[in-house]
């Protein structure tokens, strides 16, 4: 995947989100089981990533995919739960006059009694 639609609608994070510098689970399973190899080498992060593995932890920051009728109106969604911290949209794309596109969210905005208050922007944890 290489494009910017191609990322998005893969649900892949791309140079944008991996500025964040978050642990692999913040991009969800589905990425740890492509990516992340527990039987080879050692790399910096290995403990942390593998003790999360291991717990099945929950990461504060989720990679999520999002929709809604604008980027402003799509970060307040997403900065309205949690801590200061890297949630917001990452990558967007214009589509059908709304903007559809990946970033980070709290783990406290997943609930859906949380995201009801946002009846116009979609997020949707990528797993």
């Amino acid at each position: 995947m290489s494009t910017t639609a191609e990322l998005v609608d893969g649900r892949w994070p791309g140079a944008a989100e991996f500025g964040a510098e978050l642990t692999p689970q913040s991009y969800g399973a589905t990425f740890v089981e492509r990516t992340v190899s527990f039987a080879k080498g050692c790399y910096t992060g290995q403990e942390l990533v593998a003790r999360l593995d291991s717990r099945k932890s929950s990461v504060p920051w989720r990679f999520v995919r999002v929709s809604g009728p604008r980027v402003e109106r799509i970060n307040e969604a997403l900065r309205s739960k949690g801590p200061e911290g890297p949630q917001g949209v990452t990558t967007a794309l214009e589509r059908d006059g709304s903007i559809v596109g990946v970033g980070f969210a709290h783990r406290s905005l997943l609930d859906s009694d949380v995201l009801a208050s946002f009846d116009d922007v979609t997020v949707e944890a990528i797993g």
